[in-house]
């Protein structure tokens, strides 16, 4: 039996009136010419300073995306705070922060 190159694959799927969608690479979606005329991917700024582009929740409400809340966070941003919320005290964060446990 041949092997069907992809174009033969998606030309047959469409004169056989079956829904057919190409199968991509997570990394190829960023450049997804539909995904980025419909608005669909929000730039951000990448610890380091870099940009790049993330996933919108796929809603709207009103015709309005969700946008982005926050930048990612690097290593350890925020770690202290979150050992607080969590209920150690001062010694015990840094005794993990002192050993490598946790990075911040």
């Amino acid at each position: 039996m041949k092997k069907l190159t992809k174009a033969e694959l998606m030309k047959t799927a469409a004169q056989a009136g079956i829904p057919y969608a190409p199968v991509t690479r997570p990394q190829d979606l960023f450049e997804d010419p539909h995904l980025n005329a419909a608005d669909a991917l929000a730039e951000t700024r990448l610890p380091g300073g870099r940009t790049g582009k993330l996933p919108k929740i796929p809603l709207r409400l009103d015709g309005q995306t969700f946008g982005l809340r926050n930048h990612p966070p690097g290593i350890g941003d925020g770690t202290r705070e979150l050992l607080k919320m969590a209920g150690l005290d001062e010694t015990e964060i840094s005794e993990l922060l002192n050993s490598k446990i946790v990075e911040g």
